[in-house]
């Protein structure tokens, strides 16, 4: 998170929310289905995009391996 100041939520949540979507491929499509099929509110969609991102962090933290193959894979990991 570089460039991102951890005093400004607003930059920090779409930064993350915009690494989620790039890392989380196939968890993020499936949450953007839930939005769009009304079974979550943009706030819950939202939260579920944070909290995937710090699973992605976890993930690639303890078995990066593991992270990057499942991906290349489309292996859902979440």
């Amino acid at each position: 998170m570089s460039n991102v100041s951890s005093a400004d939520p607003i930059k920090k949540r779409s930064y993350c929310s915009k690494l989620a979507n790039e890392a989380g491929g196939f968890g993020m499509f499936q949450l953007n289905n839930f939005l769009q099929r009304g079974l979550a509110t943009q706030s819950e969609n939202v939260d579920m995009r944070f909290n995937l991102f710090f699973r992605v962090v976890e993930l690639v933290e303890l078995d990066p391996d593991l992270f990057f193959w499942s991906f290349w894979r489309g292996d859902q990991i979440f």
